[in-house]
Order: C-alpha cells, then sequence, then structure tokens
C-alpha cells in the first residue's frame, strides 16, 4: 500500500539518498531532512513533525543500518527501509510504496504475548504427536548408526544471552571431536572471512545423520525447547557459548528476542552469507516481524526441509 501524506526524514548516502528524497517528494511526503550519515540519525532526535524515517542501505554498511533502526524504534520511531537490494526483507516482511520505491517497515521487536506464547505451546505440541512415531524410529537409527547417546546436548545462549540446553538428534561420532578447530573457523567466519557458521569434519558424520542434517530432521528434538519457553518458532538460530563470545558486539542484538527453530537466516541466508549479513537479516527481521511473516517463514522452512537447501 501507499504511505500516508506525512513529514519524513532521509538517511542514506550519496545518490541513494538523493533518489529516494526525489522519490518521497513525488509522492507528496514532506522531506524534512536528509541526513547523508546514518549515525546523525542516531544521535540526533528527529524533528516532531517527522513520522517516518526513510532508510536507503545502498553503500551503508550492515552495522550502521541496523544501528539506525534499533535506534530510532526504540524511540518509538518507525523506520521504512528500502529493500531493492534486500530481496529477503521484501520476500516475508510486510511492505509499503514511498512513490516508486519498495520498502519494509521496521517498528520494533514485538513483545511477548499470551498470545504467541499460546501458539507455539499448540504447534509444538501437536507437531510432537504427530511426529512421535517418525522421532522413534529416527532414534532407533541413530542408536544403531554408531556407539553413543540418541541426542546431542549442548548449552547454547538464547534471548539476552540467558544459557539454556537444547537437544538434537545425534549426527556425529561421539570421537575425534576438535573444537580448537571449531572456534577458529567460527572466528574467520565474523571477521568475514567466508567460513561457513556451521562447521562440520565429514568424516564423524554417520550414513544417517547425513540424511538427518540434509533435511534438518536432526533438530526435531527442539520442539520441546518451544514447549518449555526457551525457544519460539520464528527467530534468530541460538549459538554456543564461545560462538557469542566471538562474535561482534553488535551482532548479538540478533538475542534481543528468543532464539527459534527456523528464521531468515536459517531459511534465506544460512550457509552462503558471512556474519554481518547474518546477523542483519535477523536484527532487522525480529524489527519489522508480523504473525503472516512468521507463517510465511514456516512455509518456506518446509520448503528447504524438504530440498535440503543450504544444510551441510
Amino acid at each position: 500500500m501507499n504511505l500516508p501524506v506525512s513529514a519524513v526524514t532521509v538517511v542514506g548516502i550519496g545518490s541513494a539518498a538523493a533518489a529516494l528524497a526525489a522519490s518521497a517528494r513525488a509522492a507528496g511526503l514532506t522531506v524534512v531532512a536528509e541526513l547523508t550519515d546514518p549515525a546523525a540519525a542516531v544521535s540526533s532526535q528527529s524533528p516532531a513533525a517527522v513520522t517516518r524515517v526513510l532508510l536507503a542501505p545502498s553503500g551503508v554498511g550492515r552495522e550502521a543500518l541496523a544501528e539506525v533502526a534499533v535506534a530510532l524504534t526504540r524511540r518509538g520511531l518507525p523506520v521504512w527501509l528500502d529493500v531493492a537490494e534486500l530481496a529477503e526483507l521484501g520476500e516475508f516482511l510486510p511492505r509499503e510504496r514511498v512513490g516508486d520505491r519498495l520498502g519494509v517497515v521496521l517498528t520494533g521487536p514485538r513483545k511477548p504475548s499470551f498470545a504467541r506464547r499460546a501458539i507455539d505451546v499448540a504447534v509444538a505440541a501437536v507437531a510432537l504427536i504427530a511426529l512421535l512415531p517418525f522421532m522413534l524410529v529416527v532414534a532407533v537409527l541413530v542408536k544403531c548408526s554408531s556407539r553413543g547417546p540418541v541426542f546431542h546436548r549442548a548449552v547454547v545462549v538464547g534471548q539476552d544471552g540467558q544459557p539454556f540446553t537444547w537437544y538434537k538428534f545425534r549426527t556425529m561420532r561421539v570421537t575425534g571431536e576438535d573444537e580448537g578447530l571449531r572456534r577458529r573457523r567460527f572466528a574467520e567466519f565474523v571477521a568475514g572471512g567466508g567460513a561457513p557458521a556451521k562447521i562440520v569434519d565429514a568424516a564423524r558424520v554417520t550414513a544417517a545423520g547425513r540424511f538427518l542434517r540434509r533435511h534438518s530432521l536432526d533438530e526435531l528434538p527442539q520442539l520441546f525447547s518451544v514447549l518449555k519457553g526457551d525457544m519460539t518458532l520464528v527467530g534468530p538460530r541460538p549459538c554456543l557459548a564461545y560462538e557469542y563470545e566471538l562474535l561482534k558486539p553488535w551482532h548479538r542484538r540478533r538475542f534481543a528476542v528468543r532464539p527459534g527453530l527456523t528464521g531468515l537466516w536459517q531459511v534465506r541466508g544460512r550457509g552462503r552469507v558471512h556474519a554481518d549479513e547474518m546477523a542483519f537479516m535477523d536484527i532487522v527481521y525480529a524489527l519489522g516481524r508480523s504473525w503472516r511473516s512468521d507463517v510465511r517463514l514456516l512455509w518456506a522452512t518446509a520448503g528447504v526441509m524438504l530440498s535440503g537447501q543450504g544444510a551441510t
């Protein structure tokens, strides 16, 4: 839909910001200010007449974009973000037009509600009941695949940096793990070295584990974490404690919300984007999500699980 006539501030760099300002004026909006330095939008107060900030991402780093969006939505000021170069966001989040430009509107993370918790419990309970026979078969396959327990247990970091224990079907042999290598590879990933977030020693993966990992079936036990309240259906992926320590400070803003079984990064970025992009996708999704966007992501997750896209 089109934005109502109102006063806006345009934030961006160079020609991208100028073009967005021109589109806003052509659409009948009053452009109160054009800020060519995104940091100025964080440090300065917007005029009282401004009802929305228009953000042009071209040429602006992911950290700066996230900082602007978080800071302004905390003040109660909605942020319209151009998605011409951010197809993943435009695919799932509610969209609005500014003239000939399409963007998503960010209003801040949704507060926990009884309705969302009730949906989490209902969906997780129904899924566990329906999948119980299949999960029993998987448990037998895991047990027969190699020596060791059926479940892999790990302490991970969730909302606001709080630890909790999550469970997955074990897909790897219990011997031969090199945690030092995993730490080094994850540090490279955070530094932008292009290493995947999920470091896997292929020699340790069992035959059954390859199938489970390819279709993300090893993560079905996390439905119990949803029932318990440590996780929700849609949210950022939790991380190990050492991974949390290695993340850049702004990356940790991903965990302002409860971690989820699936999320935007898992569906559209997993295995192919660097750490800054991962954090940006999760932060911005949390600021603009709606129940409709969560449903779209859950539906897309089913397709990813069937295809094995992005799995390792």
